[in-house]
């Protein structure tokens, strides 16, 4: 090897050396503005968090809320099925009664209860008692109806509006009611979320919400077993209210250490990915970042700042739960706070401590922006009218634009609109023999849909007609054929 290429050699490796050094302290902070969706900027991503249960619960919250600077729009708590009241009964109401006691009303959140299927006893109504998670299809079969039916009406008799996060995790080996353990696959899950949605229907509930929870990704993963992809865990539009992942950057938290991840590491996938295939919104139900230890950047402040400039940019995201505690509920594990919490008075404070408080100032100045809301909207409010895959799908679209009518006959055609920045309004220009109407003639930001009603007369004359839906600058046309008579044939459903 020559002197010179030598030479060449050892600038090359400086360059590349300069250039990583370079790309790894940009990422530092990523600090960058994104993009923030017409969804964020008018219905806002509400503040939630999992704050630790004390016996002054309410205390506990006000004050949280005071060191963070806003107040929970969602405040979240674990429960499972064994876990009873203090007079024995399925549904403990203990912490509400402390949040309402203690908390002017202006500050009451919206109640997320994370409800893990596990530890069923016989004493609260499951058919025997249960040492860890309890079998998918064993509560489909009705093995706990008893004590479901009990809980149920529990929610029903508070004045609350709750979100039931209802066996979260579901495709991950820690959950001890994952369906593997018991030989049973998806298909048992979605049985078991089905018919407990049931016994609240049944029970006439109509003050939850249901969170379909799973984690960002599946473990084992699809790869290894098929079966186990989260989608194959949905249980249908019918029986969800909303949907979202969790996950943590648990990083040097753990022994050993695991591999440094960002929110959008985490996130951005799954998010978009259930956008285009669920029409619900979203809550990122669990989240939270460990420390660098060994006082390396990036670090936790950075994590909270990049997570804070990352979600407004996911239209369907209505929601967050920070967990403000350690990891599998224990200080040998990650530190995901970002104020400190405790078993008994309520009182929290800053953290890592009060003299360098840099977690806790790096959420609340996070949290100070605008889009993080300190109230949910409504569930209808939150609820987009159809999927978006960020393809650069239209604005405005309209089902059906082709429609064949006798004359005297009717047809209705929807306008859906989405994630459009103005209101817009919505008209028709008819043909002389078409008459028409449009309800509503105005669609809000950031999404709606209107109904378009085309009727001819008989005096209608038969041909082709256009008839022109304008959504604010779109034309959406639609081809209206006239003919003397259409025979409809309905054939019936056969099953062998």
């Amino acid at each position: 090897m020559s002197k010179f290429y030598r030479l060449f050699v050892k600038l090359c490796v400086s360059v590349l050396v300069i250039l990583i050094i370079s790309l790894s302290l940009a990422t530092v902070g990523r600090s960058a503005t994104t993009t923030i969706s017409p969804a964020a900027q008018v219905l806002g991503i509400a503040h939630g968090a999992h704050v630790v249960p004390t016996f002054n619960y309410g205390t506990e919250i006000a004050n949280f809320n005071t060191l963070v600077g806003k107040k929970l729009a969602i405040d979240m708590y674990f429960t499972d099925f064994g876990t009873p009241s203090g007079d024995g009964k399925p549904f403990d109401d203990f912490l509400l009664r402390q949040i309402r006691l203690q908390l002017p009303q202006s500050d009451w959140p919206v109640i997320a209860v994370s409800w893990l299927p596990q530890n069923g006893k016989q004493s609260l109504g499951c058919d025997q008692d249960y040492p860890a998670g309890i079998p998918p299809a064993s509560i489909a079969a009705g093995a706990c109806d008893t004590y479901i039916r009990a809980f149920a009406r529990g929610m029903k008799a508070r004045p609350e509006r709750f979100i039931l996060r209802f066996a979260f995790e579901m495709s991950l080996l820690d959950s001890k009611y994952w369906p593997g353990y018991f030989g049973q696959n998806g298909t048992d899950f979605i049985a078991m979320w089905r018919h407990v949605h049931d016994l609240f229907k049944a029970e006439g509930v109509t003050n939850v919400e249901w969170l379909w929870a799973p984690g960002f990704d599946s473990n084992p993963r699809p790869s290894v077993l098929p079966w186990n992809d989260l989608h194959n865990y949905y249980p249908g539009d019918d029986y969800v209210d909303w949907v979202g992942p969790d996950g943590y950057n648990f990083y040097q938290g753990e022994n050993p250490p695991w591999s440094w991840v960002w929110f959008s590491d985490m996130f951005d996938n799954v998010l978009k990915d259930f956008a285009c295939r669920y029409p619900k919104p979203q809550i990122v139900h669990e989240f939270g970042s460990a420390d660098a230890k060994d006082g390396s950047r990036p670090n936790k402040v950075d994590w909270i700042q990049d997570a804070f400039q990352q979600m407004p940019k996911y239209p369907f995201l209505r929601a967050f739960l920070w967990l403000n505690g350690y990891a599998f509920d224990s200080t040998a594990h990650s530190d995901f706070r970002v104020t400190s919490n405790t078993r008994q008075n309520g009182i929290v404070g800053p953290v890592p401590s009060a003299s360098n408080p840099s977690w806790t100032n790096a959420y609340k100045t996070g949290l100070a922006s605008s889009v993080y809301k300190s109230s949910l909207p409504s569930l209808a409010a939150s609820t987009p009218p159809t999927t978006y895959c960020g393809n650069g799908e239209p604005a405005f679209t309209l089902s059906p634009n082709f429609v064949i009518l006798a004359p005297g006959e009717s047809s209705v055609h929807t306008v859906i609109g989405m994630l459009y920045p103005t209101t817009t309004t919505v008209s028709l220009t008819l043909p002389a023999q078409i008459t028409g109407s449009v309800s509503p003639n105005q669609l809000p930001v950031p999404w709606g849909t209107a109904q378009v009603n085309l009727h001819t007369s008989a005096a209608t004359a038969l041909g082709i007609y256009t008839v022109t839906v304008q959504a604010g600058s779109v034309s959406l046309p639609i081809t209206v054929m006239v003919v003397a008579s259409v025979t409809r044939v309905y054939l019936p459903l056969v099953m062998r």
